[in-house]
């Protein structure tokens, strides 16, 4: 129903749509699939009027396919899942490295190829064809782009990388492949989305032990992990089963764990980001923690802008606790704190 009844997002959209939304499975942040009635009637006209395109039959099917696979593995009627009635997406269960695809995302190819087959109505209907053919084709672009019209604004914000990463950096100083201990640790919040960035614009110099891990659920909603990763003796990673286990009900191949999940590092860095008035994190929490970084072969703790989007965090305690962590304060390079020399 998400194709036609849009969740807010849009100016025309009824005052009931909203509430029918909201008992939907995924919730209102994974309904991506609405296109409106006007654009499925033209899309449709258009593929039967030029049928025999060859270019626009796989366009159309390709198309259909992946609605077919933005439904997920199994039928969901009124907010309730329906595991006995299985759907093609159930298919992706067996493959390796599909079984974690949330299955709303695949609304981002239906949109790639409705507006294929919009292009080629506007291609040649409203531009090659008679005048009286042509107003009634821009007519119906007009009804269509009507029904996608935006609520204003449009919420955003920018990741703004510290200039340490980027190329040309003082990163580079490190030996390619350090293990990095990188702040924002963001344990169970978007913060990791940060320094996911910083490490991909450095060329993944470094080796993190934190990532974000997100995962489609049998509902439809994609489901975050403990974010402590474990390396190998030949730094290679895995995520510890422990964590991967949290995903309740999710299909996930668990890789071998090489050890114990790093909870005291964790904890403390959920409680400080999360702005906790204590630590409950067990005593001597600062030994326990440097025996966790101990046991990645941390070389390096980098800590940069605490902030990620709408969710700041409050970057004085954090410094203050892994200058206590690194024995050392830190020294201020290219908008990041470095702690390079470990206590």
């Amino acid at each position: 129903m998400n194709l036609i009844v849009p969740n807010g997002s849009t100016v025309l959209a009824p005052p009931d749509s909203m509430h029918l939304a909201s008992h939907w499975t995924g919730g209102t942040g994974e309904a991506l699939a609405y296109i409106g009635i006007p654009l499925i009637l033209l899309s449709l006209w258009t593929f039967l009027r030029w049928r025999r395109d060859r270019w626009l039959r796989v366009v159309g099917c390709g198309t259909a396919a992946a609605l077919v696979w933005s439904l997920g593995p199994y039928l969901h009627i009124d907010g309730a899942i329906h595991p006995l009635l299985a759907l093609p997406g159930r298919l992706f269960a067996y493959v390796p490295g599909l079984a974690s695809l949330i299955p709303s995302r695949f609304a981002l190819f239906i949109d790639l190829g409705l507006a294929a087959v919009i292009a080629v109505f506007a291609d040649r209907i409203v531009l090659q064809g008679r005048w009286r053919t042509r107003v009634a084709g821009g007519a119906s672009v007009l009804l269509v782009c009507a029904a996608l019209a935006p609520n204003m604004p449009i919420s955003a914000w920018s990741g703004a990388v510290p200039e340490y990463f980027l190329s040309g950096g003082d990163v580079a100083r490190l030996p390619a492949g350090t293990t990095a201990l990188v702040v924002p640790f963001g344990a169970y919040s978007e913060l990791t989305m940060g320094p996911l960035l910083w490490q991909a614009q450095s060329g993944f110099r470094l080796r993190m032990v934190s990532a974000a891990i997100y995962a489609g659920g049998p509902d439809g909603m994609s489901t975050g992990l403990p974010s402590v990763i474990q390396f190998d003796e030949q730094h290679a990673f895995s995520i510890p089963s422990s964590a991967l286990s949290a995903l309740s009900g999710a299909t996930a191949a668990s890789p071998p764990s090489n050890g114990e999940e790093l909870t005291t590092l964790a904890c403390v860095m959920d409680a400080l980001e999360s702005q906790l008035p204590t630590t409950p994190c067990g005593t001597d929490i600062i030994q326990a923690s440097r025996s966790d970084m101990r046991a990645l072969d941390v070389a390096v703790i980098i800590l940069g802008p605490m902030a990620y989007g709408t969710e700041p965090a409050l970057q004085r305690p954090m410094e203050d606790f892994l200058s206590q962590l690194a024995g050392a304060p830190p020294h201020v390079d290219q908008g990041v704190m470095v702690w390079s020399h470990l206590g």
